[in-house]
């Protein structure tokens, strides 16, 4: 097999902070990409037939590697538990949460309550994990938490997270968060024993086999309009599965091996900072001061937490003044 996927070279902080930096990009790319395909014109898809959609698709490039990296042994049940915690609720359950919750909150709630992912992250990855934030990590957090709500713009006079008409709603998104946190708490118990291919394509097939039911009973024509298609429907359904899905999800696992839950979520605020540069780029959309300044807050935090001054004479050297990538335990 190819070694592109080896987990050994995220070792290297410097390797390990540029891949998810890139997963993150990439995200960020996946907006534009969802919108053409569930609003026109490439397709018509909803949000959960292209979850499944995205999924099979990962599914089916992943699996085949998987067989030849699986253990030459029966899985035991903690790795069978954490695979399954990775696919029914850190993949099925955040998707079909996300996609009700939006239904009964309103685009400024949910964009509030988005940002708790990492938030959630850094919460259970210190009480299951035993991982420990030190002050960078901590300030670090709140300027990109900060960045993100400046960068967001939002109409905070329309913020309306504890009325009983959106209850439902914020409700399911918090939720739908808190199951993406499990996904990478849950994966990084199984990374320890199984291989990152292992521990990304099983969960999909499982959350594909859910999502495939839940879609064949709520939106049967998103499953059988696959026949009308076309070859740009096909052609992003393809990038969505493959590069947004297959390919940044193992590089997540792979990181995961060697990194802190923690300390890997705070990059997840690059997305909003990506997505507002290519919306400038690509579609020609007003860079404002709220961007920039949102921007920087969050390029800033990151920046805090990775780079670190160098540490002469100590037992964990920090590398090319980058900030190391250490295990949990």
């Amino acid at each position: 097999m190819a070694a592109w996927y080896d987990v050994t070279m995220f070792r290297k902080p410097l390797v390990a902070l540029s891949a998810l930096i890139a997963i993150n990009i990439v995200w960020s790319s996946a907006y534009a990409i969802s919108k053409v395909l569930m609003d026109g014109p490439w397709a018509h898809l909803s949000p959960l037939a292209l979850s499944f959609w995205r999924l099979l698709a990962a599914t089916l490039v992943l699996l085949p590697l998987a067989w030849h990296q699986r253990p030459r042994r029966p899985l035991t049940g903690r790795e069978w538990a954490s695979l399954s915690a990775v696919g029914l609720v850190g993949c099925a359950a955040a998707m079909f949460l996300q996609f009700i919750g939006t239904q009964y909150s309103s685009a400024t709630n949910a964009a509030l309550i988005i940002t708790l992912e990492t938030v959630f992250n850094c919460v259970l990855a210190a009480l299951f994990l035993k991982e420990r934030m030190d002050w960078r990590g901590v300030v670090g957090l709140v300027i990109a938490f900060t960045g993100v709500l400046i960068l967001s713009d939002l109409d905070w006079r329309t913020l309306d997270l504890l009325s009983n008409r959106y209850a439902l709603g914020n409700g399911l998104l918090v939720a739908s968060m808190l199951c993406y946190a499990i996904y990478s708490l849950a994966g990084k118990w199984a990374v320890d024993t199984l291989h990152p291919m292992v521990v990304t394509a099983y969960p999909f097939a499982i959350a594909t086999v859910i999502l495939g039911l839940i879609c064949g009973w709520q939106d049967p024509g998103g499953l059988t309009g696959i026949t009308a298609w076309s070859w740009q429907a096909w052609g992003g359904v393809g990038y969505m599965g493959i590069i947004v899905t297959a390919l940044t999800y193992l590089i997540w696992n792979a990181v995961l091996v060697h990194g802190e839950v923690s300390t890997m979520s705070l990059t997840l605020y690059v997305q909003p900072v990506c997505g507002a540069v290519i919306a400038w780029a690509a579609l020609g959309e007003t860079m404002s001061t709220h961007t920039v300044a949102g921007a920087c807050a969050v390029l800033l935090a990151v920046a805090l937490v990775t780079i670190r001054p160098r540490q002469v004479g100590t037992v964990k050297d920090v590398k090319d003044g980058l900030a190391s990538l250490p295990t949990g335990r």
